[in-house]
C-alpha cells in the first residue's frame, strides 16, 4: 500500500518552485522575492514533514486509506503525542515574540497565520498539525519582515 503525505508533496513543490523562479524570473527585485517566497514555504513545509514523521511519529489511518473513506494522509494518532502540546506552545511563543518585535510595521500576514493557528490548536490531530504549520508560518513571516526592516538584527545585538 502506498501512503502519501500531502505535506511532503507541498515541500517538494515549494523546493521546485525555487528552482523554477531562479531559471525563469530574471528581473530584479521580482526574481529575489519569488525565490524567497518559495524558500520560506519550503522551509516551513519541510520542517512540518520532519516534525510529523520523526518528532511526533505520525500514525496514519491505513485502514480507511485502503477503503478510500479518508483522505490520504489522514492522521489517526501520534507515537509521541505528549510532545505535541510542547511544540505548539513553543511555536506560539516564538510567533508571538516575533510578531511583537515587528508590530510597528503591521505584520498582517504573520498575524493572519497566528490567528489561524489559534483556531486550529484544540481540534483533531490534523487540526493540531495545521496549527503547528500556521504558527511556524507566522514566525517565519514576522522574522523575514524583521530582517527587511532591520528590527531583527537590532534586537539580536541588544
Amino acid at each position: 500500500m502506498r501512503v502519501v503525505d500531502p505535506d511532503f508533496g507541498l515541500a517538494v513543490g515549494a523546493s521546485e518552485s525555487v528552482n523554477f523562479f531562479e531559471q525563469n524570473v530574471q528581473q530584479q527585485p521580482h526574481a529575489a522575492v519569488a525565490r524567497l517566497g518559495g524558500a520560506l514555504s519550503f522551509f516551513v513545509e519541510s520542517a512540518l514533514v520532519i516534525a510529523k514523521h520523526y518528532s511526533l511519529g505520525v500514525q496514519p489511518d491505513l485502514e480507511t486509506q485502503a477503503s478510500g473513506e479518508a483522505p490520504v494522509g489522514e492522521i489517526r494518532a501520534f507515537a509521541r503525542e505528549r510532545a505535541l502540546p510542547d511544540m505548539l506552545d513553543l511555536a506560539a511563543a516564538r510567533a508571538r515574540e516575533l510578531i511583537t518585535l515587528v508590530g510597528d510595521d503591521e505584520p498582517v500576514p504573520a498575524i493572519y497565520y497566528y490567528e489561524n493557528a489559534r483556531s486550529y490548536r484544540e481540534g483533531t490531530p490534523v487540526d493540531k498539525i495545521s496549527a503547528l504549520f500556521y504558527y511556524w508560518q507566522a514566525a517565519i513571516l514576522a522574522e523575514a519582515l524583521g530582517h527587511f526592516n532591520g528590527t531583527y538584527e537590532g534586537a539580536i545585538s541588544d
